[in-house]
């Protein structure tokens, strides 16, 4: 998924990578994430890759996908007000409508 994230390299003509370079990458990423979440439904790193895809969908200024991906890790929490948790109310103060 880091893959699939992308990066840019910091040289002065760095070239970017994956959605870094082109948003195409996102329906892969979702898809690649619902697999990991399948196989390892309490992996710790589950709600980070959630936000990771919601800060995705905020660069793209695609705030309806971003407020399902801020809203679904409320609602996966379970109760433990967890660093996402309040991270993701957050940002949802902060979304575009």
């Amino acid at each position: 998924m880091r893959t699939i994230l992308g990066w840019k390299n910091p040289e002065k003509y760095g070239e970017s990578y994956g959605i870094e370079k082109d948003p195409k990458y996102l329906p892969e990423l979702v898809a690649t994430f619902r697999l990991y979440e399948a196989e390892f439904p309490t992996a710790t790193r589950v709600q980070g890759f959630r936000f990771l895809i919601a800060q995705s969908y905020w660069g793209q200024k695609d705030w309806a996908e971003t407020r399902k991906w801020l809203n679904e890790i409320i609602a996966k929490d379970g109760g433990a007000n967890s660093f996402y948790k309040d991270l993701a109310e957050r940002r949802l103060i902060k979304v575009e409508y």
